[in-house]
């Protein structure tokens, strides 16, 4: 009689199909593990408050990396839990990057270009309160060699100041 073997484990019916069933609570618990690891990550890595840091837990460096590292473990499940064959999540994980590397490109283009200042864009420069950019860095303001920064001429600035 022909044993019948699934696919991807190699594992026939009978004995070894405790093998395959052993391979699945593997991969699953990876899984769990990578998802548990990235919880991880972002908790140990988080600095006391300050006012330069994303969310105001993280620097940029520290930021990046974790979202790299979160990818790439997030990708680890994916492979470790589809039962997709290889080559096919393969395929998912590469057009899935190549699409977001692009996105990102289209997004900061305009800003190497000079085109567009996000820092007018993303932080509102008429609110103290909404924005961390310091006034010498705002680039509603101009800079003075004896004040640090002036103000435009006829700039209105309207909201609450915290204090």
């Amino acid at each position: 009689m022909d044993e019948i073997s699934f696919p991807g484990t190699g594992a026939g019916l009978g004995e070894s199909s405790r093998e395959s069933r052993s391979i699945g609570y593997a991969r699953i618990g990876m899984a769990l593990a990578c998802s548990v690891a990235v919880a991880l990550l972002w908790w140990l890595s988080a600095s006391p408050r300050a006012a330069g840091n994303i969310f105001g837990l993280y620097s940029g460096q520290t930021f990046i990396l974790l979202v790299a590292v979160s990818y790439v473990l997030g990708w680890a499940v994916y492979f470790l839990v589809n039962p997709q064959p290889s080559s096919s999540k393969a395929a998912d994980c590469a057009l899935m990057t190549a699409t977001l590397l692009i996105l990102f490109g289209l997004i900061e283009l305009p800003s190497l270009l000079g085109l567009i200042d996000y820092r007018k864009v993303i932080s509102a420069s008429e609110s103290v309160r909404f924005t961390t950019v310091k006034p010498w860095n705002n680039p509603s303001n101009r800079l003075d060699r004896e004040l640090i920064h002036i103000y435009r001429p006829h700039q209105k600035i309207v909201g609450e100041t915290p204090g």
